[in-house]
């Protein structure tokens, strides 16, 4: 993702657990600091109004609650800034917790539950695009891109 991104970025830092894809994105030389840590974890360190743009390409799938999440972005963003996000899909008649870990070990969440976090975080949705988010055993992954912006 961050390939995509840099061109627009002033600065573009990279944060993930795996160890293996900071080397990858590392060799890439376009990020300004690469970070291994849990990303709420890193959030909550930095300071409020530290970010203008989130995106987070692939990796809700590996959080089942995201509550955490979403309260550190509503905290540390700047006024308007965008957060630009894919997830699995849960069917709204699936788990009352909003979220579901599969036998994949990646999380779907439902639509409804996205909205009620953003909502309650202090963020307006800017767009939604239902399509695929990868391809698993050559078939399509139903899945959810977002993009909203901090009131």
């Amino acid at each position: 993702m961050g390939v995509m991104v840099k061109s627009y970025a002033e600065r573009l830092v990279g944060v993930d657990l795996s160890h293996n894809m900071l080397l990858r994105a590392n060799e890439k030389g376009i990020y300004d600091q690469t970070r291994r840590q849990d990303i709420t974890a890193y959030l909550n360190e930095m300071e409020a109004g530290s970010f203008d743009i989130v995106v987070s390409a692939d990796v809700f799938i590996y959080i089942g609650n995201l509550q955490p999440v979403f309260s550190a972005l509503g905290q540390k963003l700047k006024p308007a800034a965008l957060v630009m996000f894919s997830c699995e899909l849960l069917s709204e008649d699936g788990d009352p917790k909003g979220y579901k870990l599969h036998s994949n070990v990646r999380y779907a969440h439902k639509d409804s539950y996205i909205r009620k976090l953003a909502a309650d975080h202090g963020f307006d949705i800017i767009s939604t695009d239902e399509s695929a988010v990868r391809q698993q055993a050559g078939k399509p992954v139903p899945g959810m891109h977002y993009v909203l912006a901090k009131k």
